[in-house]
């Protein structure tokens, strides 16, 4: 006889967020029972002892289309066989709603999956009777209607950069309600559905002073507002974000140009901070050049972007011909650079043009007792920007007024000059940019004597005359990939010179230049880097110069022009510099890093293949303390006068330079870092004028030879405090050695340009309400100079010739000075007023910067240097 034993157990399973649904499970089990009387081996029933549970349900509006949704949920009866496995086997229902809602609750259970119900334990098939509703689809909500009322943006004033997450809260004064929101990137915010009313408005962002205003709201009336709010600080430094970035060069000091432009005796000119950096000498009377480690102003090369700027500063180096707002920063190398650059011996200054600001029109005008200039910068479109500027001296009105009450001279053209700058960038898409620049100045002098400068020699009056310019063109394409980029420029450029003395020496100049060059960055693997490239250098040089001839002996250069013989060479060359450069980045260990690279190259002036290994290493001992190493040859060609064929020798060959340096660099914190650099620099093959040669034996004895060399040493301390809040500066020292020989066999001798210690020190301070205030101060020793023991009577010209002591035997007196700078800035709504005063020579000391002498040499006197020099100025930028 069969038994069945029926099991019903009710399970509720949520189906969504609405619903709820009871399950019930009817287990039928048939077991066999033999029914035998008095038999003690009964087999007992099975037992459920895990029901299944539902485990993958996907929420869906099951509702048809179509149906009337008022009636309300629909309830569907099912029938669901569950296998072993968990998986729907089968689904019936017997419900007696519509088909459609029958036809859907069947279809979705089949895609039910559960975890499979057990008897004694064990996964089994059941049956199980399922609840299933079907909601009709939710109404949607009214959304109740926005009503602006106050709309606007918050902006920085001065600059009208937006301001970005701030806190706008408006409080009605009524009923002291109050409603918040905060503006989004560009500075937007708005309130919707206020109360007509009176209300109080407050502005709160971090870096920004409190902001306060009033508004009335009247009947229906919509408000569109522009609010303008403080910085508590117009510091330029105060948002620097530094990483540590790997370097490239053992010496390479950056310079941005927000940190340096209020740096006193520099006129808020970035180039000319250049000349307070370590292994930089002071220039006579602070004029213009660069001499970077005891080594001449020529062997230093300055380029903008790769492109050379053959002119770096104006008459006398008031400023530089480069407005230093066009740039974003300037890189200083003194020596062991990469094989990047090339024909230099010395240092290297590169110039890193900016690219102009997108968000909206900006400019400055700023005016000085000197000089004016503008700017202005911006969008043209979503892809293109410009930024273009112009300066112009009036120095020349002031000194022809104050020349025009000196009887011995007439200034028909006063010292003079202007430069420009202009920029177009196109991003051509995200990886691709596109930047045209063209720049250039001009300087003119003139000056007419009515009387001879010298009683010896009549002829020495007339006019003096000098002028330069150039001007230049470049165009750059840079592509970037994730692992590599690409960067190419092509420039021309045009330099003019022109110098006449007397109405008896002149010389006139004219050079074009073409410049091409490629750089590809690529990196290969985590451990490896590299970059090829090549540039080409392609110079056209035009010269007419009417000038005296080389004198025989020492005795013939003293003789008055009146005297001499002049020479007259109208000459044109061209000259082709190709080459090429590679590196590679190799770090073959986490603490370690090698750079070993090559130029190679083609002079074509002295028909030279040129070859110049260079390598550098940096080793990290910790995260704050770093060893580094360079050494590499170097090679420049002689000057263009050294190769002329009429006042040279055109069978000179190139100078042999090698550069050698090792240092360490300690981060003592994020801010404050000291870097100690010790290097040796050995040149050879330095073209110096042949004692032997007059016009007499040119041929066979010629101008100059390659019979000089030199050598340089010494060690760089650079103690720096990185820009903060409120302060910034440097101390620099420098004690080296500079010395030469003319020619082989003879004695080193001190260099003209040997300065054995340098000390700078540069202090800028950011104080409350916008007032800033620097310092710096500069000690130097003496420069070398030849003391004359008296003079020699020559007849036959009417005048004395010097006859010297040991050549740079003896030094000049010390040289110090303290220069001062105080900046205002003044905030309006839409633009800033900055007013600056620059005093150099702060307790006026008439440092000496030469030697002169009576006729006959006998007496001597020293040239005091300038007093102190008092400058103001105005800048307004929008």
């Amino acid at each position: 006889m069969i038994a069945i034993s029926n099991f019903m157990c009710g399970i509720s399973l949520i189906m969504n967020k609405k619903s709820f649904v009871f399950l019930c499970i009817l287990l039928t089990l048939s077991l066999p029972l033999f029914a035998q009387d008095k038999k003690e081996n009964e087999k007992p029933a099975g037992v459920l002892t895990r029901p299944p549970e539902l485990k993958e349900y996907k929420e869906e509006n099951l509702w048809p289309e179509g149906e009337p949704a008022e009636r309300g949920p629909v309830e569907v009866m099912l029938e669901i066989e569950i296998d072993e496995k968990g998986d729907v086997v089968s689904v019936t229902s017997s419900s007696q709603e519509k088909e459609v809602f029958v036809k859907a609750a069947i279809e979705k259970a089949k895609t039910f999956r559960f975890i499979p119900a057990e008897i004694d334990n064990k996964p089994a098939r059941v049956k199980i009777i399922y609840r299933f509703y079907i909601y009709p689809p939710e109404k949607p909500k009214e959304i109740p209607k926005q009503v602006l009322r106050i709309g606007g943006v918050v902006l920085e004033s001065g600059t009208r950069a937006p301001v970005g997450f701030a806190s706008v809260v408006c409080k009605n004064l009524d009923d002291k309600t109050i409603s918040s929101t905060e503006t989004d990137e560009s500075g937007r915010f708005e309130f919707f559905n206020l109360k007509d009313g009176v209300y109080k408005i407050t502005v709160l962002s971090a870096g920004y002073k409190k902001y306060e205003t009033q508004e009335v709201l009247e009947k229906s009336q919509q408000l569109e507002v522009k609010y303008f709010i403080l910085r508590t600080s117009y510091n330029e430094f105060e948002t620097i974000v530094r990483g540590k970035k790997e370097k490239k060069e053992i010496v390479k000091r950056t310079i941005e140009i927000e940190e340096i432009s209020k740096i006193p005796g520099t006129g808020g000119d970035a180039i000319r901070v250049i000349q307070n950096m370590p292994g930089v000498a002071r220039t006579i009377l602070n004029t213009g050049g660069l001499i970077v480690r005891g080594s001449r102003p020529q062997d230093t090369r300055v380029f903008i972007d790769g492109m050379p700027l053959p002119i770096l500063f104006h008459f006398y180096g008031l400023t530089s011909t480069y407005n230093s707002e066009m740039l974003s920063s300037i890189d200083f190398y003194p020596g062991g650079f990469s094989p990047e650059y090339g024909n230099t011996s010395a240092g290297i200054v590169e110039l890193k043009r900016r690219e102009p600001k997108t968000d909206r029109l900006h400019g400055y005008l700023d005016v000085n007792i000197v000089e004016a200039s503008a700017m202005a910068e911006g969008p043209v479109n979503d892809k293109l920007s410009f930024a273009a500027a112009f300066r112009r001296s009036y120095v020349d009105y002031i000194i022809s007024a104050i020349a025009s009450n000196v009887d011995a001279f007439d200034l028909t053209v006063a010292p003079k000059y202007y430069d420009y700058q202009a920029q177009l960038n196109y991003r051509l898409n995200p990886k691709d940019t596109l930047d045209v620049g063209i720049f250039g100045s001009r300087d003119a002098f003139e000056m007419i004597f009515k009387e001879p400068v010298a009683e010896a020699d009549p002829l020495a009056s007339g006019t003096f005359n000098a002028g330069t310019m150039f001007h230049t063109g470049l165009v750059k394409w840079i592509h970037r990939e994730d692992e590599s980029r690409l960067e190419s420029m092509f420039g021309i450029g045009y330099i003019g010179f022109d110098f006449g003395m007397f109405e008896k020496l002149r010389m006139s100049m004219d050079q074009w230049y073409f410049v091409s060059r490629e750089k590809y960055e690529k990196r290969l693997s985590d451990k490896l880097n590299l970059t090829v490239g090549w540039d080409i250098h392609l110079i056209y040089v035009g010269a007419d110069v009417v000038a005296p001839q080389i004198p025989k002996n020492m005795v013939d250069s003293f003789k008055p022009l009146s005297n001499s013989s002049y020479t007259k060479t109208d000459q044109a060359e061209w000259t082709f510099i190709p080459a090429f450069f590679t590196e590679f980045d190799i770090k073959p260990v986490k603490e370690l890093r090698l750079l070993p690279g090559l130029r190679a190259g083609y002079m074509d002036p002295t028909r030279e293949l040129t070859i110049e290994p260079r390598v550098r290493a940096f080793y990290d001992i910790t995260e704050k303390l770093q060893l580094k190493l360079a050494t590499g040859l170097y090679r420049q060609l002689p000057g263009s006068s050294h190769l002329s064929r009429d006042y040279g020798n055109p069978k000179l060959h190139s100078l042999y330079a090698v550069q050698n340096g090792i240092g360490a660099e300690y981060k003592f914190t994020e801010l404050v870092s000291l870097d100690i650099e010790l290097f040796y620099k050995y040149a050879w093959d330095m073209a110096y004028s042949n004692p032997n040669s007059s016009e007499n034996n040119v041929d066979k004895e010629p101008r100059y030879l390659n019979s000089g060399g030199g050598r340089a040493y010494g060690m760089e301390l650079f103690l720096r405090h990185n820009p903060s809040k409120w302060f910034s500066g440097w101390v620099s020292y420098t004690l080296s050695r500079s010395e030469y020989y003319e020619h082989k066999g003879m004695d080193y001798r001190t260099s003209p340009w040997d300065q054995t210690h340098i000390l700078t020190l540069i202090s800028l301070f950011k104080l409350p309400k916008n007032w800033d205030i620097g310092f710096r101060f500069r000690l130097v020793s003496g420069n070398p100079t030849t003391i004359l023991k008296g003079g020699v009577y020559m007849s036959d010209y009417n005048s004395y010739i010097p006859v010297y002591d040991s050549v740079n035997a003896d030094r000049m007196p010390v040289f110090h000075q303290l220069d001062l700078r105080v900046d205002k800035k003044f905030i309006f709504d839409k633009w800033i007023l900055s007013g600056y005063i620059d005093i150099q020579n702060v307790y006026n000391h008439r440092s000496i910067e030469g030697v002169i002498y009576n006729y006959d040499y006998t007496q001597r006197q020293w040239l005091e240097g300038l007093p102190v020099i008092p400058s103001f100025g105005f800048k307004a930028e929008f």
